[in-house]
Parts: structure tokens; C-alpha cells; sequence
């Protein structure tokens, strides 16, 4: 599950990078979308890492 989180975030920041190269358009839905992929990614891994922690404690 880790894996797919990483690489949805990577994917995030790739189509951000790869909005200076497109045309002006594509610019912003490529930010948008790169930036819902890596908050998304971000909120996953919140959780992952909060249910580790609650599996210890228990």
C-alpha cells in the first residue's frame, strides 16, 4: 500500500514539474491534478502512519 501512496505523490509533483513544458491550457490542470494527488497521498499516509501507532499501543 506504501508503494502506490509514493508513488501517486511522485506522480503529483511530476505533472506540477511537467506544467512549465505544455501549453497554457493544460498548465493548470496539470497543477490542480498534481496537487490533488500529493495532498491525497499526504492525508493517506497521515492515516497509515496513525493506525501503526494505534496497532503498538494495543
Amino acid at each position: 500500500m506504501e508503494k502506490w501512496i509514493t508513488a501517486m505523490m511522485s506522480l503529483g509533483f511530476l505533472s506540477i514539474a511537467s506544467s512549465g513544458v505544455v501549453e497554457e491550457t493544460f498548465k493548470y490542470v496539470l497543477i490542480i491534478q498534481g496537487l490533488i494527488l500529493v495532498i491525497v497521498s499526504y492525508i493517506l499516509l497521515k492515516k497509515k502512519k496513525k493506525s501503526k501507532i494505534q496497532d503498538k499501543s494495543s
